[in-house]
């Protein structure tokens, strides 16, 4: 958003084509980002984790599947989707919108980008949405994983009240009462 601040703060367009290299930049890791693998798996193309989320043209290959484990209350979603956090080439979302602000300030054009500027703000608040949901899934997975380390001593704890139990006297007690 600040370089569309700036840009649209500029008298003259002498400093709109390095706001827009700025901006090939942010473009550029965010479609790193979006390729990001863990253990070879590709995190953001659904349940399609050994094809890459986006094509070379931008446009998103991956499903909208969900890939989900079982927790007690139900089944926690794990991964996002990279077309809801990222947009699509053309679409929308903010790969779109850093490709227009782009195309707009290589183009001097200054309409354009005080036009995108609601565009950022609303891509802003959708990365606000899906931090956020980041957040109380993460809050779900720790306290899934504190109710496991309390059932791990749990019973731990009965098998140790059943191992000092006299083995030997409960065998004879009970071909007592046969």
């Amino acid at each position: 958003q600040q370089y569309a601040v700036q840009a649209s703060s500029e008298t003259n367009l002498d400093g709109y084509p390095a706001i827009a290299d700025s901006i090939a930049h942010l473009s550029s890791e965010l479609e790193n980002l979006a390729g990001y693998r863990v253990s070879g798996s590709y995190i953001f193309s659904g349940t399609l984790t050994t094809t890459s989320p986006y094509d070379a043209a931008g446009n998103y290959q991956g499903n909208n599947s969900a890939i989900e484990i079982p927790m007690d209350e139900g089944n926690l979603r794990i991964n996002f989707i990279a077309s809801d956090l990222f947009g699509e080439s053309g679409v929308g979302g903010p790969m779109d919108v850093l490709e227009r602000l782009e195309a707009a300030l290589r183009a001097g054009d200054s309409d354009a980008v005080q036009a995108i500027n609601d565009d950022i703000q609303a891509a802003i608040t959708t990365n606000g949405t899906n931090i956020a949901r980041v957040g109380s899934r993460r809050e779900a997975l720790e306290n899934a994983d504190i109710r496991i380390e309390n059932k791990k001593v749990e019973i731990a704890s009965r098998a140790a009240d059943l191992g000092s139990a006299d083995m030997a006297k409960a065998i004879s007690d009970a071909e007592r009462l046969n």
